[in-house]
């Protein structure tokens, strides 16, 4: 990602360094900001559909007795769902702090 950004052109051939880096700086960080919001997006996506999924073999359980299999489904998608839980969770430590 950084690589294509950072190439040089033939347009700063003939102008200032100083210019050059910080167009160079301004197109890395639209790239970071746009990768960002999708890898928020990305994860939104995944919590959903863990929390989907886990809805949903409880739902099909009769009278709440769940099977040996779906609890071990349950318990397999359980640690995704704490990863990006915490995740979020450092992010928004993160921004607190920064503020």
């Amino acid at each position: 990602m950084v690589h294509d950004k950072w190439r040089p052109t033939a347009a700063e051939e003939n102008t200032y360094p100083m210019i050059s880096l910080v167009a160079k700086l301004k197109a890395l960080k639209s790239i970071v900001i746009a990768w960002e919001i999708r890898k928020k997006k990305d994860l939104k996506a995944k919590l959903e559909e863990v929390e989907k999924n886990t809805h949903d073999y409880f739902l099909t359980s009769k009278n709440g007795i769940l099977s040996y299999a779906d609890k071990e489904l349950i318990r397999s998608l359980l640690p995704h769902k704490e990863k990006i839980l915490r995740l979020e969770e450092e992010t928004w430590k993160l921004k607190s702090r920064a503020i």
